[in-house]
């Protein structure tokens, strides 16, 4: 007869030892995995540090960004300071080129006249010019005319 306690153990032995190499294969895959995993840690932990290493050099270069910021605020305060000063003086400029254009169109105001009196001028020195020689000619003639007569009343 069949002992099927020994069938059945056999038969479960047989589907152990098949499990058992199914999870060896499982297992060996697994170690597998875990190395492949190892090395992608390694990997990865070798580019944080290169990363640390670049966040290092990105860190110097905002703290040298910083202090050129600085300057330039600095600069900027100054050419405000300076373009308040030049605004100051502009303004004062303009104020001035009003008063002075003022001033001119006073002085054309007044002197709006003087082309009129220089030429009333120039006649009355031209009239003087020519009084002055009719008198020079006249005093001359009268000169003449004394000596003939004091010539005629000598002989």
């Amino acid at each position: 007869m069949i002992d099927w306690v020994m069938v059945k153990s056999d038969l479960s032995n047989k589907v152990l030892h098949k499990e058992i190499l199914s999870n060896r294969e499982g297992i060996g895959n697994l170690r597998k995995e875990v190395l492949s995993n190892r090395d992608d840690i390694g990997k990865l932990h070798k580019e944080v540090l290169s990363n640390r290493d670049d966040i290092g050099k990105l860190h110097k270069e905002v703290l040298s960004n910083r202090d050129d910021i600085g300057k330039l605020r600095n600069e900027v305060l100054l050419n405000r300071v300076e373009i308040s000063k030049l605004i100051k003086i502009t303004d004062k400029l303009q104020r001035d080129y009003f008063s002075m254009k003022n001033m001119m169109s006073k002085l054309d105001e007044r002197t709006k006249f003087l082309p009129k009196l220089y030429d009333n001028v120039d006649k009355l020195v031209g009239e003087i010019l020519v009084h002055r020689q009719e008198r020079a000619f006249i005093t001359s003639q009268l000169e003449n005319h004394e000596n003939r007569i004091s010539r005629l009343e000598a002989k």
